[in-house]
């Protein structure tokens, strides 16, 4: 299961402590945003693409697209996908 508003905004500001320039959301399967969704995030479309590809090749690997990169962890519930941790940085920040 995702994790909650406050486990999500707890792990998202360790997250940026550690990589100020990257952001963190959690989304379902389809790349909807759950959690910390904002304007300068991946596009819906990328989200998903990072989570089935993380979970097909069994950790995150990079996808690039939308002027950034993302990478992804998926979360599972009993064998089952219910969403992801989805990382990016846009390209002008490197």
């Amino acid at each position: 299961m995702l994790p909650d508003a406050r486990t999500f905004t707890d792990l998202r500001s360790r997250w940026r402590a550690a990589w100020p320039m990257t952001g963190l959301l959690a989304c379902r399967p389809d790349g909807a945003a759950a959690r910390g969704r904002h304007p300068g995030g991946p596009p819906q479309q990328l989200a998903a693409q990072a989570v089935a590809e993380a979970l097909r090749w069994g950790e995150p690997c990079v996808i690039g697209a939308a002027g950034m990169f993302c990478w992804a962890v998926p979360v599972m519930h009993n064998a089952l996908v219910t969403g992801g941790l989805v990382a990016w940085i846009a390209e002008t920040a490197l």
